[in-house]
């Protein structure tokens, strides 16, 4: 069961700033596109998915086509890394996966 089945685009929503988008386009390079794209990020794209071993499964997609990581400068870069880092707290804190405190 992935997320957008079981969970459905409301569990992303209640968090600002995250809403469904089927706006983006195959990347002109290569042909790349998301299979489920949730929202436009800083310097990527974020979307889900479909694959039953990994529930929640999400795929950052940079907005530049590069053919190797090394290539993409280094304020991209930095920017790319604060996208997953954002996307991964979103991704924690809409399903509830946050430790209780205490």
């Amino acid at each position: 069961m992935s997320l957008a089945t079981s969970h459905g685009p409301s569990a992303l929503s209640r968090i600002s700033g995250v809403s469904w988008d089927t706006g983006i386009s195959n990347c002109e390079v290569c042909g790349f596109t998301l299979w489920a794209p949730i929202t436009k990020l800083q310097v990527s794209w974020v979307g889900l998915y479909n694959d039953a071993r990994f529930p929640g499964r999400l795929l950052l997609s940079l907005d530049d086509h590069f053919e190797h990581l090394d290539a993409v400068p280094d304020v991209q870069a930095s920017a790319f890394f604060t996208d997953v880092r954002h996307a991964s707290a979103v991704l924690r804190h809409a399903l509830s996966l946050d430790p209780p405190m205490g």
